[in-house]
């Protein structure tokens, strides 16, 4: 009787530890995240209705097993497969389930073949940091028209402007948009100056002043700005023609001895030309055919505006920084998503990055200062008002010119001249 007591409790103490062992197994963080992935499926409605057999609706979900989760010290990483027919925009509309299940700072990623999905959710968020210019001059390095994003989960982030060409930054006032702003043009004149000629506009007068002297042209007048996109649109014309006389389609392919410098213009607050129709026509011409000729876009905006953001160059704006918005009308408008809206007004300099997706990102920090001590040894003028070069006037104006010119030796014309 003893011997059969002892066998009762041992069996009870397996059954026990097999039970706590369950208990623990699925308390694992693969299993919570798989349950969490499976809710927010289930309570997205996100599936493709399929007809079966005898007219009878088969429900095709998302499929995903436990190695398709993986758990890091700093970040879970799930993906899943859409089922055909599923499109990619069902996900991206029910991301605030994803928001609420895995936290705040997600990354989506999706494969080449629209089909699986890539979530990466990390612990913490990215903090504030300075402008390091050894870090960004080597992030930047081998780059021929490098852009600062900032720092994102995954490092800092600096991209290609001839690859991904012009670029839209929105942002309320004191969000960090205008430091951003600082931050990319003070890199590209510092970083490669030599392969770049900067355009400024600054409508408000309050922000490009620090570039004058080093860019070819700050202008603060729509009139002035009107006659600087005839500039650039005469460039990107002589170009065209260099490179049909070349039998080349971009001016990366031509001959180092006569390939032009890379035109950017940068401006901002544009949102106040929308009644200037003919510059609105000229800025969408470039932001339709600038990539080929090298002649590149960087507008930028308090609240991005629907009549403004429509139509061929919202669509030709291909990368987009959302700093906080005020609304998620104003969020969806810059970057079709509401996320910009979300970031809070204590979270200086944080954005919304789209390019290949959207992910949060932290600007970096540059202040007045450092940017003017960092321009100073670039400058080609002194910008005082007894000694300021108007490049509107004279010689520097290309509807003036008395001379032909050889479009292989200086394709700018005479808007070329020695630093």
């Amino acid at each position: 009787m003893m011997i059969e007591g002892l066998s009762i409790w041992k069996a009870a103490g397996v059954v026990g530890s097999l039970g706590g062992a369950y208990a623990a197994y699925t308390t694992l963080p693969v299993n919570i995240a798989m349950r969490k992935l499976n809710s927010v499926i289930r309570m997205g409605n996100l599936y493709m209705s399929i007809q079966g057999y005898k007219g009878r609706v088969i429900k095709k979900y998302p499929s995903f097993s436990r190695k398709d989760i993986r758990i890091y010290l700093n970040r879970t990483e799930i993906s899943f497969v859409l089922p055909i027919g599923l499109m990619p925009d069902e996900i991206y509309k029910k991301k605030d389930l994803f928001y609420q299940a895995f936290g705040s700072e997600l990354e989506f990623d999706l494969s080449k073949d629209k089909r699986r999905f890539f979530i990466k959710a990390y612990n913490e968020e990215v903090k504030m940091f300075d402008y390091d210019q050894e870090k960004i001059a080597e992030g930047a390095k081998d780059i021929p028209l490098p852009i600062v994003v900032g720092n994102t989960q995954s490092g800092l982030v600096v991209y290609n402007m001839v690859e991904n060409p012009h670029l839209l930054i929105t942002g309320e006032t004191g969000s960090g948009k205008s430091i951003q702003l600082r931050s990319i043009l003070t890199t590209l004149l510092t970083q490669c100056k030599d392969r770049v000629e900067l355009y400024c506009a600054d409508l408000k007068r309050t922000e490009f002043h620090i570039f004058k002297g080093i860019a070819k042209e700050v202008v603060i007048k729509p009139n002035d700005l009107e006659t600087l996109l005839l500039k650039v649109v005469k460039k990107m014309n002589r170009t065209s023609d260099l490179l049909n006389k070349h039998g080349l389609a971009h001016i990366d392919d031509l001959p180092k001895a006569i390939r032009p410098k890379y035109t950017l213009v940068a401006i901002d607050e544009f949102v106040l030309l929308k009644k200037e129709k003919d510059i609105m026509s000229m800025l969408e011409e470039i932001s339709s055919v600038g990539r080929a000729l090298g002649v590149f876009l960087i507008l930028s905006l308090q609240r991005a505006d629907s009549t403004v953001m429509d139509g061929i160059l919202k669509n030709n704006l291909t990368v987009r920084m959302a700093f906080r918005a005020s609304s998620a009308v104003n969020s969806r408008i810059a970057i079709d998503s509401g996320e910009a809206s979300e970031i809070l007004n204590k979270e200086k300099g944080r954005f919304v990055f789209s390019m290949d997706g959207l992910k949060f990102a932290q600007a970096p920090l540059l202040a007045l200062t450092d940017a003017k001590a960092m321009l100073e040894p670039h400058r080609w003028q002194e910008t005082t008002a007894e000694n300021v070069i108007d490049l509107r006037n004279n010689e520097y104006d290309v509807e003036e010119e008395s001379e032909p010119i050889d479009e292989e030796e200086n394709i700018f014309g005479v808007l070329e001249y020695e630093n």
